[in-house]
Order: structure tokens, then sequence, then C-alpha cells
């Protein structure tokens, strides 16, 4: 199969800006430390700025930038109907209203690359998705039309009749001052299952800069992680296998993809996405990763030494694991979310925090048995400044039958305290299996929340009133605030020299 949690989804219809304002509050008791007795209640307000009622749109992890001047963010999604047409869209990120949208000949998979290559100072859109797709897209930033199209640009090249399943920016190769794509092709319909192809395209104009094969011989669905430190060589990490084929995490040595290290999934693969990140704050780095059957590992960076493993069976999980300040100690710890049962049938979620430095179990919040963790991944963010990071997830209904009339999804923001309660639960229509994303689009000091679901987009308004004096003043800490966090690359903040 060919599931990925970084995929994109179905299709937007044209959206429509509704001025709906709507608050919801919940006054909770927060704890400011580990040693404390419970501090001041905090309460936090989620104003709707806009909804576009967007068809089918709830696969895709939204990504924003400045498309119109000004001065707000807009949003970007993709979507479509499988072997049918696909489509990217724009939405105006004060209104919610379609800047532009552009048509495709399948649906879009992935999570949207946002560079300027056309040197108009607009940031561009890069799109890939299933064989149909005929490869990547780009489209201009400013008002959708193509740029160009990865099998157009390289008429001498033969691409295997397979999904175009993650992009990636990663450094210049092409030597113009850009970054360039890394495309990752893998699963589809071909019965054989071959192996992943890694390609690394000229942004500017698609033409094709370099193909690798995974040396595993595995397929692969997990987005890529590539470090590039200044005067180093990169290092690249990838995900293998599906969600029953065996697979492996791989730290390879480009240009020749010589592997350095292999971690072993037991069950299944790596679907998710790793993340790299200095737990414990030593100047060493990690991997923090999560394999299909709902293991969660923390990998020494440099060795490929598991430090440690969570593992209870029966599990399964395509969600990529996030790292925050949930222990109340100096060592960063780790939020996972894994459903109960054997794949693909779920009994319900638990979300895990778990100890950084030896992998225990913190804490544990389990929902019932309709609930499921699709493939949105956690956020993390610190709303009351207490020092304890809140987690933000997306739990949906019945995985096995996403048609089913009347399906709801929930919008949860758990709290850091002990007992992990809910300081926002918003039960929503459709289901979702879109990362959020947490961001001040506008400038305002007022933290945003971008959502995508089956039944659209939309924008709502955080605000917390209470908590640790003097933290209603400034506006929240974003640890992790999208799909691969800030940046989309998949590394902490802290890993590129600035504090997280």
């Amino acid at each position: 199969m060919d599931r990925s949690p970084d995929r994109c989804g179905d299709r937007g219809a044209p959206a429509t800006s509704v001025a709906v304002r709507r608050a919801i509050s919940l006054a909770l008791i927060a704890s400011v430390s580990t040693a404390a007795a419970a501090g001041p209640a905090y309460t936090v307000e989620a104003e709707t700025v806009w909804r576009a009622p967007l068809l089918e749109a709830g696969r895709c992890s939204p990504r924003a930038a400045d498309l119109n001047a000004d001065g707000t963010d807009d949003v970007v999604l993709g979507g479509g109907v499988e072997d049918h047409w696909g489509e990217v869209v724009a939405l105006d990120g004060r209104t919610g209203d379609v800047l532009w949208s552009r048509r495709l000949p399948d649906d879009v998979l992935v999570a949207l690359p946002l560079l300027d290559v056309d040197r108009d100072r607009v940031p561009d859109v890069f799109v890939g998705g299933r064989s149909r797709l005929r490869g990547v897209h780009a489209s201009s930033g400013r008002d959708g039309r193509p740029l160009w199209r990865l099998d157009e640009a390289n008429p001498q090249a033969t691409f295997p009749p397979i999904n175009f399943v993650n992009l990636l920016l990663v450094g210049d190769r092409s030597g113009d001052g850009r970054d360039d794509l890394l495309v990752v092709q893998s699963g589809g319909k071909d019965t054989r299952r071959i192996a992943a192809r890694f390609h690394w395209v000229d942004s500017a104009d698609g033409s094709l800069l370099e193909t690798l094969v995974a040396p595993d011989g595995k397929e692969s669905y997990s987005l890529p992680l590539v470090q590039q430190r200044p005067g180093e060589r990169p290092r690249f990490y990838v995900g293998t296998g599906g969600e029953t084929l065996s697979g492996n995490l791989l730290r390879l040595r480009p240009p020749a993809f010589a592997e350095e290290w292999r971690v072993r999934a037991i069950g299944g693969g790596f679907v998710g996405s790793p993340a790299l990140v200095d737990l414990d704050r030593d100047g060493a780095d990690e991997i923090v990763a999560s394999d299909m059957p709902g293991a969660v590992y923390r990998i020494d960076a440099e060795t490929g030494a598991v430090g440690w493993r969570w593992r209870e069976r029966p599990r399964w999980t395509y969600v990529s694991p996030a790292a925050g300040s949930f222990g109340g100690d100096a060592t960063l710890d780790v939020v996972a979310g894994v459903n109960r049962g054997v794949f693909p049938e779920s009994a319900g979620a638990d979300v895990l925090w778990l100890d950084g430095a030896s992998g225990r179990v913190l804490s544990r919040r389990s929902f019932d048995e309709r609930t499921t963790f699709a493939a949105s991944s956690p956020l993390v963010l610190d709303l009351d400044g207490d020092g304890r990071d809140e987690v933000l997830i997306v739990l949906t209904d019945d995985f096995l039958d996403p048609a089913t009339p009347g399906r709801r999804h929930r919008l949860l923001i758990l709290d850091g305290g002990d007992d992990r309660r809910p300081v926002l639960d918003l039960e929503l229509e459709g289901d979702s299996i879109a990362t959020p994303r947490l961001a001040d689009l506008d400038g305002d000091g007022r933290l945003d929340l971008v959502h995508a679901s089956r039944h659209g987009a939309l924008r709502l308004e955080l605000s917390v009133s209470g908590g640790v004096p003097g933290a209603e003043r400034r506006p929240p800490r974003v640890r992790w605030g999208e799909m691969r966090g800030g940046n989309g690359q998949g590394i902490y903040a802290s890993q590129r020299g600035a504090s997280p």
C-alpha cells in the first residue's frame, strides 16, 4: 500500500470566505513545575477567523507564505481524487478566499515545498502525487501558472510507473544559488514493489541532476531528513518499508548512497518521518522515529546505536513523533501517537509522553475504540509560559471507512501539566489526516492555527489568559509548529544553531 503521513489528499472546491467568529473558552488548572502545587487557572480562546469550504481537503498538511504581499502569510493546500484529478490551491491568509488554483491529472500526495525559483520574490509551489501526475509540477506562487513538469523537462529520462510520494528542499546542487529538490518515487500499483528512487532535481527548470536507488531494495514513504552543516558533508537519513513490508531506518552517505548504518523495524517499515534533535543538549544529535508497528526509537545519529526503544503490542502508526519539555528536567522528551490493534484495525488511540533519557512512559492518555491517529503528527508549544510544553493532536473516527456519512474528528491541545488534560477540544465535521500549522500569520502577536479536513480549511486565532504571570503579554512559544517542524526539514531549531 502507498499511504504516507506526509501525503496531501483529495479535492478542494473553490473556497468562499466566511467571516465566522466563534470563541471557545476552557478554564483549566496548569502545573507550574513538577514540584509545585497547582498554579493559576488559564483560559484558551479559539476564534474562527475564516472557513474555506474545500471538499475532501483533509489529507494535506498546510504550508504558508505571503503570496500577495499584503503582510499576512497565505495558505497552500493540495488535493484531488485518486485516478481522476488533482488540484493545488492558494488561499488568502486574511480572508480564506481563493487566490488561485491549478488543476492536475491526479491527486496530490505530498507536503508542498515553497521556494522562489522564477525570481519574482514570491515563493513558488512544488507538488507531486500519483503516477498519473507524470512526475512533479512547479507552479508560480503569484498566480498558479505552470513553470515546469518533471517528465517534460527530462524527455530522455524513463521514470517507473510508481508514485511521487515526497518532496524535500535540499542544498544547491545545480550551482545557481537556489536550493534544489529531492523527489522520492515509490509505491503505487506496481505489484513488483520495486525499490524507491531518489531524484535530485534542479528547482529552477525541473532538469534531473541525479537518481539513486534505496540500497536495501525497499520502497519508501518516509520523508527523508538531510542535515547539511557548513564545511561538512551532508548526512542523509530515510525510512524504508511499508505498512506490512519490512524496512529500515538508514543513514546514507551521498553522493554514492553508501550505507553507514541501519536500524531494522520489526513487522513493518519506517513509514513516518524521522526528526533530528539533541535531546540531552550535550552537542550530540539523536534521531527520534516511530516504525509502522508502533515502536518509538531514540537512535544515536552518528553511530546508529539504539539508546532506547518503547514498544507495546499490538500497535501501529503512521505518526511521526516530536520532542518537547514534558518531564520537568533539562532533557527534552518525546511525544508519540499510536493506535491499539493490528493494522488496519484500530481499538482506540494512545498519546504517549516518553522520557527522553530512558524511554520510560511519563504519561499516557487513551481514547476510545472509534478514535484513530490517522496520519496527523503532534505539534508542540508552550501556551501558558510554565516551561512545560502542550501538545496539539488530531484524532479521527473510523479509519477504515472514510466515506461514512457523519464522520467527525477532534482537534485537541493537551496541557503540559501532569494530568495532560485538554485545554482545547474541538469536534469538527468529516475526517482529517493532515498535520495542522501553528504560526502567527499576520504578525499581530496572536497565534494562528490553520487546519484542513475533508470539509475544508479553517484559520483559528488562539489566545491565552492567565497561567504564569505575564504569559498573556507574550505569544505562546512554538517548538514544533507544522509537519516536520518550523522549516519542514525535520530538524529542531537548536540543531540549526538557534535556540528552540
